[in-house]
C-alpha cells in the first residue's frame, strides 16, 4: 500500500515537473522577446539623437565661419554675426514623441516585469513540488494545478510565445524596415530630417528642400546643402 503512495507521489511529481519545465521554457522564451522588443525601441531612440547630435554639429560648422573656431556657445557666422549656438533635443523629442515610443516601452516595461514575476514563481514551485516534506510537494502540485486551469489564462503559453514573436518582427519593420526594402520610422525621420524628398517619378531625392521651419516634422532641419537651412539657423541663433 505504502509502494503504491510512493509510486502515485512519484508519478505526480513527474507529471508536474513536466508541465513546469514546458511552462517554464514558454515563459522564457516570452521573456526573451519582450527583452528584444525593448531593444528595438533603445535602438531606435538611440538612432535619432545620435543622427539629432550629428546634424547639429553639422549644421554649427556650416553657418560657422571657416574662421571662426566655435567658442562655448558661439561663433561668428558667415555672415559675420555672432550667433548663439543653441542645441537640443526637441526634434528627437518631437520624433518620440509622436511615435509614442515612451509609452510603448512603459507597456514593454510592465510586460517584462510580470514575466519575470511568473519565471521566479514558476522556478519556486520546481523546487517545491521535489520537496522532501509531502505537505510543501502537494501544495506545490495545488499552486501548479491553479494556475494551469485558470480563466482566462494566467500563464504564458505557446500561443502567446507565437504572437509576441510575429510582435517583435513587426516592431523591428516598423522601426527598422523589412525585407522587401520598405524603410521604417527611424530611417523615414532621418530622411526628412536630411530634406530628401520623392519626386514626381517616385524617386528619393537626396538634399532636396531646405528646412521648413518646423521642430515636428522638421522637415529639412538638417539640410546643409540649402542655403535658406543655413540663413534660417543663422537668423535663430542670433535672435
Amino acid at each position: 500500500m505504502e509502494q503504491q503512495r510512493d509510486s502515485l507521489a512519484s508519478a505526480a511529481v513527474n507529471t508536474a515537473l513536466t508541465n513546469l519545465y514546458q511552462i517554464l521554457n514558454w515563459e522564457q522564451q516570452y521573456n526573451d522577446i519582450l527583452s528584444a522588443i525593448a531593444d528595438i525601441l533603445t535602438d531606435a531612440i538611440n538612432q535619432l539623437r545620435g543622427t539629432e547630435q550629428a546634424c547639429f554639429a553639422l549644421v554649427i560648422q556650416n553657418v560657422c565661419a571657416a574662421s571662426s573656431t566655435p567658442s562655448g556657445n558661439s561663433c561668428t557666422s558667415t555672415t559675420d554675426v555672432t550667433l548663439s549656438i543653441a542645441t537640443s533635443t526637441a526634434f528627437s523629442d518631437a520624433a518620440i514623441a509622436k511615435r509614442h515610443i515612451a509609452e510603448d516601452a512603459e507597456k514593454l516595461k510592465q510586460a517584462a516585469s510580470t514575466s519575470l514575476s511568473n519565471l521566479n514563481t514558476i522556478n519556486t514551485l520546481i523546487i517545491e513540488v521535489q520537496s522532501g516534506d509531502s505537505s510543501v510537494r502537494n501544495s506545490a502540485i495545488s499552486k501548479l494545478n491553479a494556475i494551469i486551469n485558470a480563466q482566462p489564462p494566467v500563464i504564458t503559453n505557446q500561443n502567446t510565445v507565437a504572437q509576441a514573436q510575429q510582435e517583435l518582427e513587426e516592431a523591428h519593420a516598423s522601426y527598422f524596415g523589412d525585407d522587401a526594402g520598405n524603410d521604417g520610422f527611424v530611417t523615414k525621420t532621418i530622411q526628412k530630417w536630411e530634406g530628401d524628398a520623392l519626386n514626381t517619378g517616385g524617386t528619393l531625392i537626396k538634399h532636396a528642400v531646405a528646412w521648413d521651419g518646423t521642430i515636428d516634422p522638421g522637415t529639412g532641419w538638417c539640410n546643409v546643402a540649402k542655403e535658406d537651412t543655413l540663413n534660417q539657423w543663422i537668423q535663430k541663433w542670433t535672435q
